[in-house]
């Protein structure tokens, strides 16, 4: 038997005779095994608690989309839901009925509830019982759980509340929130209200605001891409975004095609060779090559567009133009980012992505076809770099800081046990996107990851509002530069408002509004917290697909790495809209995104009741 919080046969809840049960005199010995189940579970005994049913593998329970199979796989999966005392609660039973099938069958049907200090799971129970030498036992069970009928906390969870707190996340007044800026301290001292609000203990060094600095960069101003000789006029958003990391400058030059945009002569590859650049723009594809250098190694992150800037400047040219590669399955569109890559700032060097079309326009001078380009590059994993006799114009300002000031927001929910009030658990989102360029185009970043923002702020509420007392300490967390490098994060894990080597899990939201289902990953690492999360949403919503991956994805890697189980809950086909100035709240499915932040809240209340010991990290 399966129900929402026990992982097979919670059904013995039997207490007694309750109001509405038909127990004939001679079923008091089917009661007996009953009770006696019932006093194992409230023992903690759950070898006691079996002795109900039948030994061998003539035994099965179903519950949610599962068939189980065997006392011993019955009694293994107690114990990987329920490995302490403190997590069972009490069983309780009520319109218990027995029906005869035989002289040495019966059908024993009825309601079962579980009392903890969390939550007050429940739901009905069919068993199956046959007498023979060792007397009355089960040898079939089928528990369902009251999936309707959510408890105080969970019913604060609502897809309007969720989809509110996203549109206020990605309004214009918080202009795309990117680290440093105006815009991005509006958000977090939003945040930081609400958490104050439900009255949390700051977690920060400012309060709730967890200070650190990191490099930003703000393109303003009136910016400029044309091509000469050609009357259209192309529009900032439609045909061309500028890279996150521009550099500032004012340029008019020709245009030289580099392919891969790559300088790697001692490696055997270098796009730059027998072309010169020199006060010239360089136009290149965006992506690595699907190859490897002949060293067979990787790129070693000369590939990403701050190195392929740097690389443009070392040779001499001036500007820098991405194209998405036109030969994949789905060539990027344009999009807003701040994932750069290491290196110093090029902050003379302007560089902004362009459409397959304006890349036509350019090519067109010189009969050339870009398809035809990468597909002579990739063939013979050679260069096929060509001036292209076309002039353009780039002109953009910046206003460029390598150290601004930015926060994580933390507010703390105390754990009440004492020999809890050590331990946490984490629930994380990051709160920034990627802004907004030159006050005419936004990046509202609603599925990523105001969504994940909006979760979290959702789940504090739940845990306030709906009255619960953790046994542990519960950190609430919205992390500063995910999109350039999880900085954020990698701060809060090496300053933790809590120590990370008493901390049971950390449980990451990233783009959960957008999707027509959930994913949980981490699973493969931690399989016993992974597989709760399976257990829970198949008794409720069954969303969530079984495949994952191991832990540390996104904010959960600087956590996964230092030892610490990670859950990274994402919907699926989410992200249609990434980084693009469509990703707005009227994408989102609100069924969707109310189940799986009502999913996150049920793993993280489960975690901070003491019901899971972290587990060790699988390989």
């Amino acid at each position: 038997m399966k129900t929402r919080t026990l992982t097979a046969l919670v059904c013995l809840l039997l207490t007694g005779i309750g109001c509405g049960e038909r127990i004939a005199p001679g079923d008091s010995a089917i009661l007996a095994v009953l009770r006696s189940a019932e006093a194992g579970w409230n023992a903690g005994d759950l070898e006691a608690y079996m002795q109900a049913y039948e030994p061998g593998e003539n035994l099965s329970f179903a519950g949610g989309d599962h068939i189980r199979y065997g006392w011993h796989q019955v009694l293994a999966d107690y114990r990987s839901s329920y490995p302490e005392r403190r997590a069972m609660g009490r069983l309780a039973f009520n319109d218990l009925e027995i029906t005869r099938l035989g002289d040495d069958a019966a059908l024993v049907t009825g309601r079962w509830r579980l009392d903890r200090r969390q939550d007050q799971p429940h739901g009905v129970f069919s068993l199956v019982m046959r007498h023979g030498p060792r007397g009355w036992r089960i040898v079939h069970d089928h528990t369902s759980s009251g999936n309707g009928a959510l408890t105080a906390a969970e019913a604060t969870i609502t897809a309007h509340d969720l989809l509110a707190k996203a549109s206020i996340l990605t309004s214009p007044e918080m202009a795309g929130r990117l680290p440093g800026t105006e815009g991005y301290r509006r958000a977090a001292e939003w945040a930081a209200a609400r958490f104050a609000a439900l009255g949390l203990e700051p977690g920060g060094d400012q309060g709730y605001l967890q200070t650190m600095t990191m490099e930003s960069n703000e393109v303003i101003g009136r910016p400029v891409f044309a091509i000469e000789g050609s009357d259209q006029r192309y529009q900032l958003g439609r045909d061309y975004v500028f890279r996150g990391f521009t550099g500032a400058g004012k340029v008019t030059a020709e245009v030289v095609f580099c392919g891969y945009g790559l300088s790697l002569p001692r490696r055997g590859y270098d796009d730059y060779a027998g072309v010169d650049v020199r006060d010239k723009i360089v136009l290149v594809f965006k992506q690595p090559p699907s190859w490897r250098p002949a060293d067979g190694e990787d790129w070693d992150e000369q590939d990403m567009p701050r190195r392929k800037a740097l690389t443009a400047a070392a040779h001499g040219a001036r500007a820098v133009l991405l194209v998405s590669k036109p030969n994949e399955t789905s060539p990027q569109p344009l999009i807003g980012s701040v994932h750069h890559g290491p290196g110093r700032q090029p902050v003379t060097t302007p560089q902004l992505q362009i459409s397959q079309e304006v890349a036509a326009r350019l090519l067109s001078a010189r009969g050339q076809d870009l398809g035809a380009l990468q597909s002579r590059i990739d063939e013979h994993q050679a260069p096929a770099s060509l001036a292209l006799g076309t002039r353009a114009r780039v002109e953009v300002e910046t206003r460029y800081d390598p150290a601004a000031t930015t926060w994580n927001v933390v507010g703390v929910l105390p754990g009440w046990d004492g020999s809890f009030r050590s331990e946490s658990v984490i629930l994380g989102a990051h709160l920034d996107h990627v802004g907004r360029q030159a006050d005419r185009v936004l990046f509202p970043g609603a599925n990523d990851n105001a969504s994940g923002s909006a979760a979290v702020l959702e789940i504090a509420e739940a845990f306030v509002q709906g009255g619960v007392k953790p046994r542990r300490n519960v950190v609430f967390v919205l992390f500063t530069g995910e999109e350039s490098g999880l900085f954020g994060s990698r701060y809060h894990a090496e300053h933790p408002a809590r120590g990370l080597e008493s901390t049971a899990a950390m449980l990451n939201f990233d783009c959960v509004g957008c999707g027509d289902g959930i994913r949980v990953d981490g699973g493969k690492s931690a399989p016993l917290l992974w597989g709760y999360a399976l257990q829970q949403d198949a008794e409720d919503r069954n969303l969530m697909i079984a495949q994952t991956r191991k832990g540390g994805g996104a904010d959960t890697a600087p956590f996964f790495e230092m030892g610490l189980p990670t859950l990274y809950f994402v919907t699926t086909n989410g992200y249609p809209h990434l980084h693009q100035t469509t990703d707005t709240v009227e994408t989102f499915n609100g069924e969707v995104f109310e189940a799986i932040t009502r999913l996150g809240y049920r793993i993280a209340a489960w975690v901070a009741d003491g019901r899971y010991q972290r587990e060790p990290l699988q390989d």
